[in-house]
């Protein structure tokens, strides 16, 4: 090791050391994302004495982020078969909310254009009917093909993605199809 080692490892871990004129910007950034995050912290916490129902923050309507970095969003696995489009979970009770997901926003962000009108229909009809779903809802109706469930869907830049699920392996989103 070089004796004036010391000398250029030690201002790596003093916080109040001068930052290289080359390193400032990416500094000044990383301060900045930071205070954003902390800011959003403070913005989108419960206030304990004010309990749960208390200010428009925490209504029943409100998305309110729970975690900083990616956008995530919940997705709802449905079937559809024989004309049918059902929960992925078959149970009686609470089979949408057991057929959910929260996944990164990016990789999928809509379902593919939907040629079938029955299906169309079908979707249609499933958002009219169950209190759940709105038009922001995305649910993915899965179609078997040789033996696996698929779907395709759309990157937030536009692009398709092949979508499969399956239970033991869960879901898969592929690159541009």
């Amino acid at each position: 090791m070089p004796d004036d080692a010391r000398d250029l490892l030690e201002p790596v871990y003093d916080a109040d050391g001068l930052i290289p004129v080359g390193l400032a910007d990416n500094a000044q950034e990383v301060d900045g994302d930071t205070y954003a995050k902390q800011d959003a912290g403070k913005f989108a916490s419960l206030r304990l004495e004010g309990g749960y129902r208390s200010g428009p923050l925490w209504d029943e309507e409100a998305r309110v982020a729970t975690r900083l970095g990616d956008e995530s969003r919940t997705i709802y696995l449905a079937r559809w078969q024989k004309g049918q489009l059902t929960a992925w979970a078959d149970e009686e009770h609470y089979r949408w909310d057991l057929s959910s997901l929260r996944i990164n926003a990016k990789p999928l962000q809509e379902l593919a254009p939907v040629d079938d009108p029955a299906l169309q229909q079908a979707l249609a009809d499933l958002r009219d009917n169950e209190k759940l779903f709105d038009e922001g809802s995305l649910i993915v109706p899965f179609v078997v093909e040789e033996g696996t469930w698929r779907a395709i869907g759309m990157t937030e830049k536009g692009q398709q993605v092949a979508i499969e699920y399956d239970t033991d392996t869960g879901l898969e989103i592929r690159g541009a199809t």
